[in-house]
């Protein structure tokens, strides 16, 4: 498509680039989602429709047929005294989360390596020079003029913009090609007046089309009014369209471990805060990669605090506690050793929070509790069963035996590159034995987790890119919903690649199953083996 329009362009002197959608992508479904996420940075959603408002009765106010389009100050005008704080976080906002189409950028610098002259057409309230910094911020320079309908008061959606534009560089509708993805005002209007047009689908068009993302359009219409919706959307979206190439699992780490990881750090940087924690237990083997992008990504959030990646396994708990735990294996040699093991972490301080994923007789925090008499310890977990013995979080509203998705998704994309931990010897862990049956079933997991991993650190990066210093804290509620989504509308792409990964889901972890197995309807089983009764039957006749 965009090899088309590189010839299209050899064939004009004059190349106008529309700017919104077209050059430039905000990372929402929806342009107002801007408004809605900056309400929830802010604790305050009523900015939301209250910013909406604003420009609604500017626009009524100052809009006829002379004056087509409203500046940014305007709509602030109109906004009520306790918004009007907002206005220079929303124009620092934009500025910060408008990322370039790299597909696009190629096209145009194409047409700067042919001479061409470009010019940049924009229907927006924003000023000229706000809108040029941000350009030339994401690679787009040399273009010789911004026409923006807030400076002409004139809109490209009634043409008027277009006529000042020919007057203006002295040329011909016909020397020029406009692409943009507005079919009324980059297409229609444009070529009323004979300016040459090419047609650009908005990605996000381009994405809902595509039946592979048939899933994520009926969660998102199921979601549309949550914000964290609008903008994990979005981020898959540039991402997708910029990046079409990565790995199964690249993509898939990318997809759904990313906003994982990111939502369950954000949680545990906030209990830290608030509970005072000196040190972070990212417990083994679930924790890690939140201990990894914690201490490349996040470290300086909490600077009082420690983290410590910490082997404290269900298979440890059983060998270093001698109680009535079931298959317990207590072992006085494997008791030691993990107390030397303890003895050996540089602690920060007193107050201890332990990250794990689940927890359902909470092993790991029994296990580091008891040698650690001394300190405060917390865990949190993303699902637990109650138990008012311990002192914990659950992040998930839901009970870790119904937590509404497959668990076992959950703890791929958090696991590790490591094979299963069965002791601790000399301060370090003892892994499987490479010649137990299961061993290939951990190098194969471990093979996909790589690339998982390098797309989870990917999005997390994006993330923490584009939102920088406009962090919020994601909805688990969402995430929940966003993982239901994917595990109930399994493509065949995503069956195949399940299948090859076993996991170790019995207590003893000895029982590897594939994360995907296909279920077959107990009526339709029952029917074929009465069937193949009754030929045996005859055949026995």
């Amino acid at each position: 498509m965009l090899t088309e329009l590189k010839n299209l362009i050899d064939n004009f002197e004059i190349i106008s680039f529309d700017m919104y959608d077209t050059l430039l992508f905000r990372p929402f479904m929806k342009p107002e989602d801007v408004f809605a996420y900056l309400g929830r940075l802010k604790n305050n959603k009523e900015f939301y429709t209250k910013r909406l408002s604003a420009e609604t009765k500017a626009r009524k106010n100052i809009c006829n047929n002379e004056i087509q389009e409203i500046t940014f100050n305007e709509i602030y005008n109109h906004i009520d005294d306790k918004f009007k704080n907002f206005k220079e976080l929303e124009e620092n906002f934009e500025a910060q989360i408008l990322r370039p189409n790299l597909k696009m950028l190629d096209v145009y610098k194409y047409a700067l390596s042919k001479n061409k002259k470009i010019i940049i057409t924009s229907d927006m309230y924003f000023e000229k020079e706000f809108l040029s910094n941000i350009l030339v911020k994401n690679g787009f320079i040399g273009f010789s003029k911004l026409y923006v309908s807030s400076k002409y008061r004139k809109a490209k959606w009634s043409g008027e913009l277009y006529k000042i534009i020919c007057d203006d560089l002295n040329v011909k509708p016909d020397k020029i090609l406009h692409i943009g993805d507005n079919k009324n005002s980059d297409i229609k209007k444009a070529s009323e007046i004979g300016i040459n047009t090419y047609y650009f689908e908005q990605i996000k068009e381009q994405f809902i089309k595509n039946i592979e993302n048939k899933r994520l359009v009926s969660f998102y219409n199921n979601n549309k009014n949550n914000v964290f919706t609008s903008m994990l959307l979005g981020l898959r979206i540039i991402n997708w369209y910029n990046k079409q190439n990565d790995n199964y699992w690249q993509t898939f780490g990318y997809n759904y471990g990313g906003i994982l990881v990111l939502a369950f750090i954000q949680a545990v940087i906030s209990i830290s805060k608030i509970r005072n924690i000196s040190d972070i237990f990212f417990v083994a083997r679930d924790g890690f990669v939140l201990n990894e992008i914690f201490k490349s990504m996040f470290d300086n959030c909490i600077k009082a605090t420690k983290p410590h990646y910490i082997y404290a396994s269900r298979k440890l708990r059983s060998l270093c506690i001698n109680d009535d735990y079931k298959n317990c294996k207590y072992n006085r040699d494997s008791d030691k050793e993990y107390q030397k093991y303890i003895n050996s972490i540089n602690l920060q301080g007193n107050n201890i929070l332990i990250v794990d994923t689940c927890a359902l007789n909470y092993s790991a925090q029994t296990l580091l509790e008891k040698y650690l008499p001394d300190k405060t310890v917390i865990a949190v977990y993303l699902a637990a069963c109650k138990n008012y013995t311990y002192n914990y979080i659950n992040l998930f509203t839901k009970e870790f035996e119904n937590p509404g998705f497959n668990w076992n998704i959950i703890e791929l994309l958090l696991t590790s590159n490591e094979p299963q931990i069965v002791d601790i010897k000399n301060l370090n862990p003892v892994y499987l034995d490479n010649n137990n049956d299961n061993y290939p079933y951990e190098l194969k997991r471990i093979e996909s987790f790589n690339k998982t991993f390098e797309g989870e650190k990917a999005f997390v990066k994006d993330y923490l890119e584009i939102f920088k210093n406009y962090e919020c804290d994601i909805d688990f509620k969402i995430i929940i919903e966003y993982f239901k989504n994917y595990y109930e509308n399994l493509s065949a792409e995503d069956k195949n690649a399940l299948k090859q990964i076993f996991h170790p889901a019995d207590p003893e972890q000895k029982e590897y199953v594939p994360l995907y197995k296909e279920e077959i309807n107990p009526l339709i089983a029952k029917l074929k083996a009465n069937m193949q009764k009754s030929k045996e039957a005859l055949n026995a006749k």
